[in-house]
């Protein structure tokens, strides 16, 4: 971003285009995780991991919500505005401590790995709105860049659901 932070309109187009290469990569493998995170901790791990199942699913939607805003605070850095940058990074270290208390206390890991994601939500509309403020991109620019990949990706959900009871293995 910072090679072409002297050109509004390139900028604007380098992040929705950015976006979208991150929606590409980011949307289907966690999904994708999420939906097989069963037969993927039974390969990879073993019979006795099978409780982490849920930890991973809910971590694997939660990086969703990072990875498609993750290159926000870089974009803002590279426009020599780190202020917003940090008061974001701070507003999420501040709330997310006490997020994670509270889950830990009312439902260990998961309450934990629930916490982690509200968080990762929560950041995410903070940094859309941060990003459409600074940058002056609409979210409807983003939806553009992003709709196919989601598309995608529903497709790609709704097969492994409907096929999932058709596979062999344990129901």
């Amino acid at each position: 971003f910072a090679a072409v932070n002297h050109d509004p309109a390139l900028l604007r187009r380098s992040y929705v285009d950015w976006t979208a290469v991150m929606v590409l990569l980011t949307f289907p493998i966690p999904i994708g995780l999420a939906l097989v995170a069963p037969d993927v901790v039974r390969v990879l791990l073993g019979e006795r991991w099978l409780p982490v199942v849920a930890l991973l699913q809910i971590l694997a939607c939660a990086g969703i919500f990072r990875a498609s805003v993750a290159g926000a605070q870089l974009m803002l850095i590279a426009m020599g505005k780190p202020r917003p940058a940090a008061i974001v990074a701070v507003l999420r270290a501040v709330v997310l401590i006490p997020l994670v208390v509270v889950g830990i206390a009312l439902a260990d890991a998961t309450g934990a790995a629930v916490a982690v994601f509200a968080m990762a939500g929560m950041m995410f509309v903070v940094n859309l709105a941060v990003v459409v403020r600074t940058v002056h991109v609409s979210r409807g620019e983003l939806l553009e860049a992003s709709w196919r990949p989601i598309v995608a990706t529903l497709v790609m959900a709704g097969a492994v659901l409907a096929l999932a009871p058709l596979l062999p293995g344990d129901a």
